[in-house]
């Protein structure tokens, strides 16, 4: 749906270039007991932020030279390898790492044995290091093609109408006839 919307967007309006957006997407998970924040939880397991991964064909990127510093350093610790003191953290929650695996193939096999409760984990390595989160960073990208995902969308143009053709104004009046309704 929302690959859909970006290609009706640019049929409406073919001189869109750019897409610009802010991450502010995330759940509840009642299995972990609190709320999750997509754009950490995606980075921190694959690498991408959902948006990334999604609309990969717009090369997206935060839009401000602080949040890709962040973004990289993030990257940065997430290919670094757990200290001893990550390995104690976690042995004391009953998560087993390997120091011998960088962070975030930790996480993803984590995440692939216990599921949702990996997300603890995820959490416990942002406070560990002081990552802040992703959460409402604004995104930009570039939409030069019509249709840069390939879905199949078939559409006739529409010619505005003019207001004389207009059959019904807002405000329930036509040519100054009250408009019926199931109230009258």
């Amino acid at each position: 749906m929302m690959r859909l919307a970006f290609i009706f967007a640019k049929a409406m309006y073919p001189s869109i270039r750019h897409v610009e957006f802010m991450d502010t997407s995330g759940y509840h998970d009642v299995e972990a007991g609190f709320n999750v924040t997509l754009s950490d939880k995606e980075f921190f397991f694959t690498g991408k932020t959902w948006y990334q991964q999604v609309l990969e064909e717009f090369n997206l990127r935060p839009k401000f030279q602080q949040d890709q510093h962040h973004l990289e350093h993030i990257d940065h610790v997430m290919r670094s390898f757990p200290s001893i003191e990550d390995a104690r953290r976690l042995s004391a929650r009953h998560f087993k790492i390997s120091k011998r695996k960088t962070i975030q193939e930790n996480l993803m096999q984590l995440q692939s044995k216990y599921g949702s409760r990996a997300i603890e984990c995820m959490y416990i390595f942002q406070r560990q290091y002081r990552l802040a989160t992703l959460h409402g960073i604004s995104w930009i990208g570039s939409m030069d093609s019509p249709n840069p995902f390939g879905v199949p969308f078939h559409y006739a143009p529409m010619k505005r109408p003019t207001a004389s053709e207009l059959k019904a104004k807002w405000g329930g009046q036509v040519d100054h006839e009250p408009m019926r309704n199931n109230v009258m």
